[in-house]
């Protein structure tokens, strides 16, 4: 999968970048993690209010200073980015984001998820881990004791074991989670890919104490549920929240859906975090 090239930095100095700028992303699952800073800055925009797209059970309080690290596959870094544009001017978030293009739970002789996630931890001791990948994952698993095609019962729960893993990881080092599902394709087979795993997705955070389950479905598609690449803001404003492909997110779209992140994180931790919609 490819990724947007596009910074917070670049949304804040630039103002609103209609079309992200796509790169081949390859040959990283071969390098390891990479050393981050946290991001802090400043963003122009003024704060809104959101609302989540799911319910869940409210979290026990986080107070102080939060630490908030994100994973996930090239979805996951153009969410990464919205993040980053969401935290800016938050001096009291630390955000640290991790997420690897080509990457799943589907490979891990090409990229360990569970490997990286507990290195992760050990470096930066999140508070809450924010996961969003899958988008690679349309494949079938290779295992020991044979190949599972993709779609059958043996892949639908040896994928819900690797959720899981990731979940109980995180959680056991005394982290919350917030898995976002995958959203709504414009290709119908995939999107019926994503659809499947959204559900193992789902049904695995629910049996998971300490783990929150975002649905990203509605914010991407039509009140039928079907795809859109665009969707009109608050004040009349087309966002362009889909890039070119069907499936990556553009600008405005890693920012809507980071907007949701932080609105559950506030409704799920007893948080106060200002929200910010896309830019106009």
């Amino acid at each position: 999968m490819r990724k947007r090239a596009t910074t917070w930095w670049a949304r804040a100095l630039g103002g609103f970048v209609a079309a992200a700028t796509l790169a081949a992303c390859g040959g990283q699952a071969a390098s390891g993690g990479s050393t981050r800073p946290t991001v802090k800055g400043t963003s122009p925009h003024t704060t809104t209010s959101t609302s989540s797209t799911t319910t869940t059970t409210t979290q026990p309080k986080l107070t102080g200073d939060i630490s908030v690290l994100e994973i996930g596959d090239s979805l996951g870094e153009d969410l990464g980015f919205g993040l980053s544009y969401e935290f800016a001017n938050d001096h009291n978030v630390h955000f640290y984001p991790a997420a690897v293009g080509d990457t799943g739970l589907v490979r891990p002789d090409y990229y360990n998820w569970p490997a990286h996630l507990q290195s992760e931890l050990a470096t930066d001791h999140p508070q809450v881990v924010v996961v969003f990948l899958g988008g690679n994952d349309s494949q079938n698993i290779a295992t020991p004791s044979g190949v599972e095609v993709f779609g059958s019962a043996a892949w639908k729960a040896t994928y819900a074991e690797r959720a899981a893993q990731l979940m109980t990881e995180a959680t056991s080092a005394g982290a919350r989670v917030i898995w976002v599902g995958m959203p709504v394709m414009q290709d119908p087979t995939l999107s019926s890919n994503m659809q499947m795993m959204d559900t193992i997705f789902k049904a695995v955070a629910a049996s998971h104490p300490g783990v929150v389950y975002l649905d990203s479905w509605p914010l991407f598609s039509t009140p039928s549920g079907q795809y859109t690449a665009t969707k009109t803001g608050p004040n009349g404003q087309t966002w362009v929240l889909r890039d070119p492909d069907g499936t990556h997110l553009d600008s405005d779209g890693g920012d809507l859906l980071a907007a949701a992140v932080v609105a559950k994180m506030n409704a799920s931790y007893g948080l106060h975090l200002p929200v910010l919609q896309p830019p106009s």
